[in-house]
């Protein structure tokens, strides 16, 4: 059980990578698991700063990376050489700068390039990731056509203007919102949806805040169809990070059905390993915890109580997230509590949980903390 705990505490990466990019990032990920030797994959991106982050989002993973930027005056055999070289103690390797340089040397360039794949391939026994802009593409496909054959995968990473309507700007809290103003917001999404069904992240992620308003109300057939709706929209833009959340409802709704195992199965397969390949340790910690509320209700008290003293709380740590820790502890003393063990469970209320909430100036969870103090 180590190797999830470490993954777990390493930097929460995934904020950075586009929702749109998800299904991409994942294709890389499971490129470079590969390790077969020469791979040619060409990433696309229109921003160098958005490049960086997704390079820099790969180095836990791959520590042994190396970024090389290819000068302008650099020749081919030197850049063959380089590259060679590189490929002895470094795995993936990212090369950018390929515009600045065909910009100063002229397309043509790509021609001894072409000309210098097989060599380019027995001398580099790992993964080669061209950093390319769009505008470039059409050179490189002319200009060093078999090169280009020999490419492994393109993957898209360029940043578009995101299509939204006011109605996208506008999701209530549901933590804090009265009934009326919850059952307007799901009202006018609604009535968006009559007249607005194309297929979009930002409208998949609206179906999926119906459904959360649903299962809120009470609505649980609506919240159902609308999370498998949200779930196949999401699957159509290849957006992981949706698909993973959408599943994650439709495991809420499960297990308030009472279908434990598929709502556990949901979690285990579909929903933690997105999370985990997207290294987003937050959304991780948060299923993992919704895991041990299945087993808790199977009445697995030890598995429950393991994940959340040894996946789920150190996470909340890390991040300094005290509200989370705060929960988390809270969780903790339930199943101490199942368990009979109420000295070290009421302890956990009194010293750790409660003094949180009343520093925050959270009345509410305060006062559920003193309920169940009482209990």
């Amino acid at each position: 059980m180590q190797e999830p705990l470490a993954l777990s505490l390493k930097h929460d990466r995934s904020a950075i990578i586009d929702n749109r990019h998800t299904g991409e990032y994942l294709r890389l990920v499971r490129l470079l698991k590969r390790e077969i030797g020469f791979q040619f994959v060409i990433a696309l991106y229109t921003s160098q700063t958005y490049r960086q982050l997704l390079i820099g989002s790969l180095a836990d993973s791959y520590p042994l990376a190396v970024v090389e930027e290819i000068s302008p005056e650099t020749e081919v055999a030197e850049l063959v050489d380089r590259l060679g070289i590189l490929s002895q103690a470094s795995r993936p390797i990212h090369v950018v700068g390929a515009g600045v340089w065909l910009k100063q040397k002229g397309p043509e360039i790509l021609r001894p390039l072409n000309r210098s794949r097989e060599r380019l391939a027995e001398k580099v026994a790992t993964a080669l990731i061209f950093w390319l802009e769009p505008s470039t593409v059409a050179e490189w496909a002319h200009e060093a056509p078999d090169l280009w054959a020999w490419r492994t995968a393109v993957l898209d990473f360029c940043e578009r203007p995101v299509e939204i309507d006011a109605i996208h700007r506008a999701p209530v809290f549901l933590g804090g919102s009265d009934r009326i103003a919850v059952e307007q917001r799901l009202l006018d999404i609604r009535k968006y949806f009559e007249s607005h069904g194309t297929t979009s992240s930002a409208n998949a992620w609206l179906r999926l805040e119906s459904s959360q308003i649903e299962w809120r109300l009470g609505q649980i057939p609506a919240a159902l169809s609308d999370a498998q709706l949200a779930r196949d929209q999401f699957v159509e833009v290849d957006d992981r990070r949706g698909v993973a959340s959408a599943w994650g409802r439709i495991a809420d709704v499960l297990m308030a059905r009472g279908e434990l195992d598929e709502a556990l199965r949901i979690r285990r397969e579909e929903e933690l390993p997105v999370y985990d390949k997207l290294g987003d340790v937050r959304s991780r910690a948060v299923t993992l915890g919704k895991i041990a509320d299945v087993l808790m209700a199977r009445g697995e008290l030890d598995e429950a109580l393991r994940i959340r003293r040894e996946e789920q709380l150190p996470v909340f740590e890390m991040l300094g997230d005290v509200r989370s820790r705060a929960v988390t502890l809270g969780q903790i003393a339930d199943v101490l509590m199942a368990r009979g063990e109420l000295d070290e469970a009421l302890r956990i209320r009194r010293e750790e949980e409660l003094p949180v909430y009343e520093k925050l100036g959270d009345v509410r969870s305060r006062a559920v903390c003193l309920g169940q103090i009482a209990d």
